[in-house]
């Protein structure tokens, strides 16, 4: 007697995913070995970028590279750049992949390492990375279709940081900064593979208590909270977020639980944010000098 469809097995999924970063984590050791520090840095973010370009509409244009905006100031560069693939004109293409997006066609940015180094202060020069695109880059924020919940999402830069390994990581060497600073001034999440996520989602305790910040087991991850905090159009009322550090309690799972997780959230962003097609008239006014024509009559 037939018993039912199978049960499609989507833990194995990110566990494979997960395999294949890992894998390229230990290729890049060897080449790391090898004094070869560039190409070893490559391997992971390469793997990483593959297994996204698995996973997501090929709407979405996965790269790495640098945003541009209409006055042609640039960002630092960015490991990840997730881009409309539908309406986006790559404004350089480099000889080693690296590109030039116009700021309005870009959904999210992402830092990649091959593993967590506290003595290098990843996630601190991240977080000055945000900072510095979201005072110094310009573009306008787009008006979304209705109906929307509360007032509208707009678009909002995602940003995230994944680590394959949790190297020497411990909570306690950004506390201060995830205590101190804006949530504009943080990235979205932090995957750790091997360790935990950090992610801003909705408040357990009452109103508006202080947290003590311990790693919380075996969650049921509820909403998280992906507007930065400095776009404040879509206000939540009577809902509070903060910065919390999930961790599983079975090696084997936390691993696809982890990555699952970061995927979720970055698939929320890209369903809810939307973009505006950048005007290429506007990056090309800096070209043209209109003293310079002369007029035919």
């Amino acid at each position: 007697m037939d018993q039912g469809f199978p049960k499609f097995e989507l833990e194995q999924v990110f566990r494979s995913d997960a395999a294949d970063i890992l894998a390229a984590r230990e290729k890049s050791r060897i080449i790391h070995l090898g004094r070869d520090i560039r190409t070893a840095g490559d391997e992971v973010e390469m793997a990483f970028r593959r297994v996204l370009r698995r996973k997501l509409p090929s709407s979405y244009h996965i790269g790495h590279g640098h945003i541009v905006d209409q006055d042609l100031h640039n960002s630092p560069q960015l490991d990840i750049i997730i881009a409309d693939n539908t309406s986006t004109a790559i404004l350089l293409q480099a000889e080693n992949g690296s590109e030039y997006f116009p700021y309005e066609s870009v959904y999210a940015i992402g830092e990649v390492k091959s593993s967590y180094d506290n003595g290098k202060h990843y996630i601190h020069k991240f977080t000055d990375t945000i900072v510095s695109i979201n005072s110094q880059l310009y573009r306008q924020a787009s008006v979304p279709t209705p109906p929307p919940y509360y007032k509208p999402y707009s678009n909002p830069l995602f940003s995230f940081m994944f680590f394959a390994d949790a190297g020497d990581f411990r909570i306690d060497q950004v506390l201060d900064l995830y205590q101190t600073r804006p949530a504009s001034d943080l990235p979205n999440i932090v995957c750790i593979l091997n360790k935990g996520v950090i992610i801003n989602m909705v408040n357990h305790v009452e109103g508006k208590e202080q947290q003590i910040w311990e790693p919380l087991k075996q969650v049921q991850l509820g909403p998280v909270s992906l507007i930065p905090a400095y776009n404040d159009n879509y206000p939540m009322p009577d809902i509070y977020f903060h910065w919390v550090l999930i961790e599983r309690d079975t090696p084997g799972k936390s691993l696809a639980a982890n990555l699952a997780t970061l995927y979720y959230a970055l698939s929320e962003h890209l369903q809810h944010c939307q973009l505006t097609p950048p005007e290429l008239l506007k990056y090309l006014k800096n070209i043209f000098d209109p003293q310079e024509a002369i007029v035919i009559s």
